[in-house]
């Protein structure tokens, strides 16, 4: 996302965004992650919007409306759907996904820091899971 902020990242939004993409590879599966990954990432969106004044183009603004409206479709799917728990869940992990994309643009970071961030956050991964691997 070009220019989501006027001049250079948010450090604490970057940080931010880290966290969260860290808490996501980190946190592994099922329900109970994706609600503090979601949360935070929701906490942070909120306050960079409250802080920073964000200016999106025509793109960003589709990709966001796209997403809200897959998140809006899944809640509406809730009404009619055999398992409404799984259509919740559904809503849940779009809304998450929402945040994310938020937190994303909100934080502008150049792709050099992006790419530096996640190889960090992919090597602490990986020496997690061969660390579980070889030291059960």
């Amino acid at each position: 996302m070009r220019g989501a902020l006027e001049g250079h990242a948010a450090p604490a939004l970057v940080a931010a965004a880290a966290l969260v993409v860290g808490g996501a590879l980190l946190g592994g599966g099922g329900s109970q992650p994706i609600f503090w990954i979601g949360a935070l990432a929701v906490a942070a969106a909120a306050a960079g919007l409250a802080l920073r004044r964000a200016s999106f183009g025509p793109a960003e603004l589709a990709l966001f409306a796209c997403l809200a409206g897959l998140a809006a479709w899944s809640a509406a799917t809730i009404v009619w759907s055999i398992e409404p728990d799984r259509s919740w869940d559904s809503f849940n992990r779009a809304a998450v996904y929402l945040a994310i994309l938020a937190l994303g643009a909100l934080a502008g970071a150049t792709p050099r820091i992006a790419a530096g961030l996640l190889a960090v956050l992919f090597a602490v991964t990986l020496a997690w899971a061969l660390a579980g691997a070889v030291v059960p």
